[in-house]
């Protein structure tokens, strides 16, 4: 056998060293067919591996379909019972203590149904989802600064979304669900495969004077409403859908100091909004309300104690009275 040597080859400048014709760099696959002396232009072809791009896209439309189901389910779930209410309350203390553990598990299984029916903040948080998907990608946009504000003007060339790819609603009952047109979408990729990625992951240009990551869903600035709304008008579908997720479940804090809406509602274990969240706050606010109740209670008692107290002493008296009064006639007659 005759004994090998390592080939060089010079992509976008960089000298990589490589021990086969076949090899990947940067997540591209490249095969070499032959030398080319230096100075010499490189006779190349490019082809895009189809099948692996609709593997990923198919990915994407699973998970995010697995998503708009989870939720979908939760805003529609019903209330254990019939008319939608339910029997299964919350279990007291005293409750717990006459179960066992297996009763206690059941019991709150079904005390937990329907807890998220029609709940706005979930709501909001699809159909922002469901935009971020189905608006268009606008890749060109241009800023005008005139009487002291500025405005906005944005555009999209054909095919920038995700429908022009071949990726479509269709009952109104599957709640946005996404659905296929492999051939169409396979066209879109053999044709013009920098557009499809695009429509996934354009990022939002650079904008002087605006951080765009930055600007959250929960600022009312006008520094923040022009900065998210480029954001929403040019950023492609995964960055999109990414930044309103982000809203919802961030664990870090914004620049106003909260996190995500879904952590400032009802936290999570092993953060610190578990103990520190609306509906803690909430608990905190009936458990207070309670014990005012109850002094209160006790302070009614209290005085109601002291004036059967004063009442027992005073028909007690009026009995001693009475007494007298009946012996003293007895006497007398």
């Amino acid at each position: 056998h005759t004994t090998g040597v390592f080939g060089k080859v010079i992509i976008d400048g960089t000298r990589i060293t490589v021990d086969r014709k076949d090899f990947e760099y940067e997540g591209i696959e490249y095969t070499l067919v032959k030398e080319t002396p230096a100075g010499q232009p490189v006779d190349y072809t490019i082809s895009v591996d189809t099948d692996s791009v609709v593997e990923k896209i198919r990915g994407f439309v699973d998970a995010y379909n697995s998503l708009i189901s989870m939720l979908s389910g939760a805003l529609s779930e019903a209330r254990y019972g019939e008319g939608g209410g339910n029997s299964y309350q919350p279990l007291t203390d005293e409750q717990r203590e006459g179960m066992s553990e297996s009763e206690v598990e059941k019991w709150e299984e079904k005390s937990k149904l329907g807890l998220l029916r029609n709940d706005t903040l979930f709501v909001s948080m699809m159909t922002k989802i469901r935009l971020s998907v189905f608006n268009p990608i606008y890749t060109e946009y241009s800023s005008e600064y005139r009487d002291g504000k500025f405005t906005e003007s944005f555009s999209a060339p054909l095919g920038s979304s995700l429908e022009a790819l071949g990726i479509f609603t269709e009952k109104w009952q599957e709640n946005g669900e996404l659905h296929i047109d492999e051939t169409k979408l396979r066209a879109a990729i053999e044709n013009d495969i920098n557009n499809v990625a695009r429509v996934f992951s354009n990022q939002p240009p650079e904008v002087w004077g605006l951080d765009l990551k930055e600007a959250k869903y929960n600022e009312t600035t006008e520094y923040a409403k022009r900065a998210r709304l480029i954001n929403d008008k040019t950023g492609g579908v995964m960055y999109k859908l990414l930044a309103v997720l982000d809203d919802y479940v961030r664990v870090t804090r914004d620049t106003s100091g909260a996190k995500g809406y879904l952590l400032e509602r009802a936290g999570m274990a092993s953060d610190q909004s578990d103990t520190s969240n609306v509906l803690t706050r909430e608990i905190y606010e009936y458990n207070r309300r309670i014990n005012s109740l109850w002094d209160r209670y006790d302070r009614i008692e209290a005085e109601k104690i002291k004036l059967l107290s004063r009442l027992e002493t005073y028909v007690t008296q009026a009995g001693q009275q009475m007494s007298w009064i009946t012996a003293q006639m007895s006497s007398g007659s």
